[in-house]
């Protein structure tokens, strides 16, 4: 059994501030994104302070993935690992993912749509397996779920689910972009009051100078 009062830095110093030190072992995070933002680039940072496993459910080039999600600055390839999994296969068959995740590792789905569009019997099956195998090697998942039209029919069980949940939001203001992310379910924890501003370029940079409502 992991250890529940371990927690996972995000890599990000802010972040971890407000989130009372980190992620605690064993939670499921549910981060909703716009498609064509660069989380990647926030699932790069935790692979530069801990083993990453990131499994991709639309893309089957390693090569291309590994261009993705890599840190090379500071984490050797062989803490951060990139595959591909069929959703189909994996809806049906929870184990060849889950009883293959490592402990102490943080495990990114991305995207979680297409298994939030299967049965859901079976997805809640999957997100249960997944969950216990998480408590019990002391490790944490991220479920990235795009923002789709219409709404996957599962995604409020995805949330329901989850122990966290981030919501990464954008607008425009004058030809200006702002990026923020609402931190607005963290169980067991306080949840920061206010938005959190955020860039997404070569690396994650937080503006600490002013919040976003």
């Amino acid at each position: 059994m992991g250890d529940t009062n371990e927690r996972f830095s995000t890599g990000i110093r802010f972040l971890d501030m407000e989130l009372g030190g980190g992620i605690p072992a064993g939670d499921v995070v549910a981060l909703t994104t716009p498609p064509d933002a660069q989380t990647e680039v926030l699932f790069n940072e935790f692979a530069r302070v801990q083993a990453t496993q990131y499994v991709s459910t639309v893309c089957a080039d390693e090569m291309e993935l590994r261009e993705w999600i890599d840190a090379p600055e500071t984490a050797p390839n062989d803490i951060v690992t990139v595959s591909y999994t069929d959703p189909e296969e994996l809806l049906a068959d929870p184990s060849i993912l889950v009883d293959r995740i490592p402990s102490e590792t943080c495990v990114v789905l991305d995207p979680a749509n297409p298994l939030e569009t299967g049965a859901r019997e079976r997805y809640l099956t999957l997100l249960n397996a997944l969950k216990e195998r998480l408590r019990a090697v002391g490790s944490i998942g991220f479920l990235n779920c795009l923002h789709a039209d219409p709404t996957p029919a599962t995604r409020p069980l995805t949330l329901k689910r989850a122990d966290h949940a981030w919501q990464l939001r954008r607008s425009v203001d004058g030809g200006e972009v702002a990026t923020s992310l609402l931190i607005s379910k963290a169980r067991g924890d306080s949840v920061p009051q206010e938005a959190i501003s955020i860039e997404l370029a070569d690396k994650v940079e937080i503006d600490t100078s002013r919040n976003i409502a």
